[in-house]
């Protein structure tokens, strides 16, 4: 089984987590963009340390790392190049957007500022002092208004103090430290020379091309089931490089 590895910067007592490659079960069970369906895809991927501790849960990484991981998840299943299809606000012609997701992703972590935490994961900022938002928080504040949302989830990554809380100050340093992987790209329409913003999430966009294949992993499933015989079980059991050999041999014969 084929492992990568990665470091965590900023979720405390966690420097490193294994994921494996995805299969038929983690493809198939993408259903929407959001945090629950990234938990979800984390916990079903995530293994065991080596060193025998249990493997970390998904909601306790900080959202910034869970980034870093998305981005490797999409890296080692599609490549690192992003190629999208977009269409022109203006003229509505189609246009390509293409770069590549690990000179992003190795840019965005260049960026962030280096400042340390203190031994239960805090960072201090002037007067105030705090940890960095992870998925329970998200999940703590899931299904409110985005406005609100934010106040809660800042309120719940703050330690108590007496100083009144700038939220854009807070919230400017989080993300100096840890930048999502999330751009917006100025762009310019081949067709029609308008500019416009496009702007990239890896969350959303790894969860959509995944909910978008579907259908082709049921085909892949259903050829190698008429192939060989194997029950629906083995199949979504089988790491996706190799169900996809298996699927491809197939269409040769």
């Amino acid at each position: 089984m084929v492992v990568h590895t990665y470091h965590l910067t900023h979720t405390p007592e966690h420097p490193t987590v294994s994921l494996r490659e995805l299969n038929g079960y983690d493809e198939l069970m993408i259903e929407d963009n959001g945090p629950r369906a990234v938990l979800k895809l984390l916990q079903n991927v995530i293994l065991p340390s080596s060193r025998g501790k249990s493997a970390i849960a998904p909601e306790k990484i900080v959202i910034s790392d869970r980034d870093y991981l998305l981005s490797g998840i999409y890296s080692y299943t599609y490549g690192s190049r992003i190629q999208s299809v977009l269409k022109c606000r203006a003229c509505a012609s189609p246009f390509d957007m293409d770069f590549s997701l690990d000179e992003l992703v190795s840019s965005i972590r260049g960026s962030a500022a280096d400042r340390p935490q203190d031994e239960q994961g805090f960072y201090c900022y002037d007067d105030y002092r705090f940890r960095l938002p992870n998925g329970e928080d998200e999940m703590a504040v899931a299904g409110m208004p985005v406005v609100e949302a934010e106040r809660r989830i800042l309120e719940r990554c703050m330690a108590f103090t007496d100083t009144v809380v700038n939220d854009r100050d807070v919230q400017s340093f989080m993300k100096s430290v840890a930048p999502l992987v999330f751009s917006e790209m100025q762009t310019v329409c081949p067709e029609c020379g308008a500019n416009q913003v496009v702007i990239f999430d890896i969350q959303s966009f790894l969860l959509s091309r995944l909910k978008n294949e579907r259908k082709r992993v049921a085909a892949e499933v259903h050829s190698i089931a008429m192939a060989y015989h194997w029950s629906h079980h083995e199949i979504l059991e089988i790491p996706r490089t190799l169900r996809k050999s298996y699927a491809g041999m197939i269409g040769l014969e």
